[in-house]
C-alpha cells in the first residue's frame, strides 16, 4: 500500500515538473528529478534488505537463546556422566550454537553496512530535493508568476513533502547513547580486569564519537532546512502580493505551517548544540580516564627489578 502511494507521488512530481518546464523552468530540474528517482530505487532496495536482515537476526537470536538454554541443561545433566549419546548431543548443539552465532554476527555486520549506506543516501536525496526546491524558486522569480502561482506552489509542496519524508527516515536511524555506569580504577583490580575496563572505555568513547557525528549530520540538515523554510516563507509571501483574490486562493494555513516548521527547527538546532556540548565534555573526561587506565596497565605489565613475576602477568 505504501509503495502505491509513493508511485502516485512520483507520478504527480513528474507531471508537475513537466508543467514547470513548459512554463520555462530550465532542464537542470529534470536532471535533479532523474537523480532523485535513481536514489529512490536504491534506497527502497536497501530498506527491503534491511527489513529482511532485521527479521532474520531476530529469528537467529531467538534460536540461539533457546539453544543456549538446552546446552545449559545438557551440561548440568552431563556432570559425572560418561554417556556417549549425551556427549554427542551436547557437542552437536555446541557446534550448532557456534554456527548460529557466526550467522548472527554476519547479519549484524551486513545490517551496519546497509544502515550506513542508507544514511548517506538519505543525505543525498534530501540534498537533491533541496536543490530542486531552490532551483524552482529561483526560476519562478524570473518568470511571469501571475500565470504559474498555483502550479508552482503545488510543486513546492510536493517536493517539500517528499524531502520531509526522507528527513524523518534519517532522524529515525538509531545510534547508541553512552548511558553506562562509570568505570573507575579500584585497588583490587588485576591486569585482566583493568584491560576489560579499558576496552569498555574505548567502546564508550567510540559510541560518543558516533553519536557526535550523527548529531552533526542532523544539525547540518536542521540548519539547511531552516534556510529553505525561511526562503519559502519569503517566496510565498511575495507570491501572495501578486495573487488576484478573484482568480486564485491563497492558503494561509500553509504559511502558518511553514512558520511552525521554522520554530521547530530552531528548537531542534538549540537541543542539538546543547547535546554536542555535553558530548564534548563527556568525551574529554573519558579520554583523560582512559589515559590513566593505560598508564596503570603499563605499570602492571612491568616486572619487579628482582625478576619476580607479579599477580597481574
Amino acid at each position: 500500500m505504501a509503495r502505491a502511494t509513493n508511485n502516485q507521488i512520483n507520478f504527480f512530481l513528474h507531471y508537475m515538473l513537466f508543467i514547470a518546464l513548459a512554463m520555462g523552468l530550465p532542464a537542470g530540474i529534470t536532471a535533479q528529478e532523474l537523480s532523485i528517482n535513481s536514489l529512490q530505487q536504491i534506497i527502497t532496495a536497501d530498506e527491503d534488505s534491511l527489513a529482511e536482515l532485521i527479521r532474520k537476526s531476530a529469528s537467529l537470536s531467538q534460536s540461539l537463546d533457546q539453544l543456549n538454554e538446552t546446552i545449559f541443561r545438557q551440561k548440568q545433566n552431563f556432570k559425572g556422566s560418561s554417556n556417549p549419546i549425551k556427549r554427542y548431543n551436547l557437542n552437536r548443539n555446541l557446534k550448532e550454537a557456534q554456527q548460529i552465532a557466526a550467522e548472527l554476527e554476519a547479519a549484524g555486520v551486513r545490517t551496519r553496512t546497509i544502515r550506513h549506506r542508507l544514511q548517506e543516501n538519505y543525505h543525498r536525496i534530501i540534498n537533491q530535493y533541496e536543490a530542486t526546491l531552490q532551483e524552482t524558486m529561483r526560476t519562478t522569480e524570473k518568470n511571469d508568476r501571475n500565470r504559474s502561482t498555483a502550479s508552482v506552489l503545488s510543486l513546492l509542496d510536493t517536493l517539500e513533502t517528499n524531502k520531509k519524508k526522507y528527513q524523518q527516515k534519517l532522524a529515525n536511524q538509531p545510534f547508541q547513547k553512552s548511558e553506562q555506569p562509570s568505570l573507575e580504577i579500584e585497588p583490587e583490580d588485576k591486569l585482566e580486569r583493568l584491560q576489560l575496563k579499558n576496552t569498555l572505555l574505548q567502546d564508550r568513547i567510540a559510541r560518543l564519537r558516533q553519536e557526535e557525528q550523527q548529531l552533526k549530520y542532523r544539525l547540518e540538515d536542521f540548519q539547511s532546512n531552516l534556510s529553505v523554510y525561511e526562503e519559502l516563507i519569503i517566496f510565498t509571501d511575495n507570491l501572495q502580493q501578486i495573487i488576484d483574490p478573484e482568480q486564485e486562493y491563497f492558503d494561509q494555513e500553509r504559511m502558518d505551517q511553514l512558520k511552525e516548521e521554522v520554530h521547530a527547527l530552531k528548537a531542534n538546532i538549540s537541543r542539538s548544540l546543547e547535546r554536542l556540548q555535553q558530548i564534548k565534555t563527556e568525551k574529554k573526561s573519558l579520554e583523560a580516564k582512559q589515559a590513566m587506565f593505560q598508564k596503570t596497565i603499563q605499570n602492571k605489565l612491568k616486572k619487579p627489578k628482582d625478576g619476580r613475576s607479579t599477580d597481574y602477568e
